[in-house]
């Protein structure tokens, strides 16, 4: 087990704040409830950050394990990766600071999904992944099979199709309609996270960009005519934060 850096540490101790206030930590004053916090979480504390120096060779559009200048080392654009085991972690930054303000947006996934998939912008500095993200491309992974969605993050209308979709879900279950992959608040259309189980309806719009599911929702399988009971009704931005929030309490990320 690697021992854990200066960035874990401070992410570790943001995770705690974040446990106080429920809302993202951004290495400086909580902001108001009407602003619209980044979408970040923190690291498990087992999983080491990447501690190669930054590349040169670039701009790349498939890598592995490592920390990347955006635009010399690597292009901006949308990359694709299936986990190579659990404990996936990856974040865009503003900086190399080692700062937890200069994270734009990260994830740490718990399960092997089999798509992950994260827009990294021309705007972004850097972009950094762990080796148990495996090999990122700008080629995406193969669709779940016809009818089916099961857990991880897929295109609409290229990989699954829009529509009504029923699940029996196990306590736990989150799930993200997304209008991009960047892993931010304002990428969110709408989102629910259900603490029990049971049977949980989503209505997948036509333009959605993405829908991420957590495996605890199992697989999703649509709903067709009149049997399809009605799906929620839209949230506010403060629903889908207040969502995702319990999420990452639940889960510790």
């Amino acid at each position: 087990m690697r021992s854990l850096t200066v960035l874990q540490m401070k992410r570790l101790a943001c995770a705690a704040l974040v446990g106080i206030l429920t809302i993202g930590c951004e290495g400086s004053t909580p902001s108001s409830p009407s602003a619209a916090p980044s979408n970040t979480s923190t690291p498990n504390a087992s999983i080491a950050a990447p501690t190669s120096t930054l590349t040169s060779s670039g701009p790349r559009t498939s890598f592995g394990n490592d920390a990347y200048h955006v635009g010399s080392d690597l292009a901006p654009g949308r990359y694709y990766t299936q986990a190579a085991t659990t404990s996936c972690y990856w974040e865009r930054v503003s900086g190399f600071g080692g700062t937890v303000g200069e994270i734009i947006a990260n994830d740490f996934i718990d399960f092997t999904a089999p798509q992950i998939v994260v827009d990294v912008a021309a705007s972004d500095q850097g972009f950094t992944t762990g080796i148990e993200c495996g090999t990122w491309s700008q080629e995406p992974k193969a669709a779940p099979a016809a009818g089916t969605v099961p857990g991880g993050w897929w295109m609409v209308n290229a990989q699954i199709q829009p529509g009504t979709y029923s699940t029996t879900a196990s306590s736990g279950c989150y799930w993200e309609r997304l209008r991009n992959f960047g892993g931010t608040i304002s990428g969110i259309v709408d989102n629910d996270f259900e603490s029990g189980a049971g049977q949980l309806i989503v209505q997948i719009g036509s333009t959605d960009i993405g829908f991420h599911s957590e495996p605890e929702c199992g697989t999703w399988r649509p709903v067709s005519g009149s049997s399809a009971p009605a799906p929620k009704a839209a949230q506010s931005r403060f629903d889908i934060e207040a969502n995702l929030a319990l999420h990452r309490a639940a889960t510790g990320r």
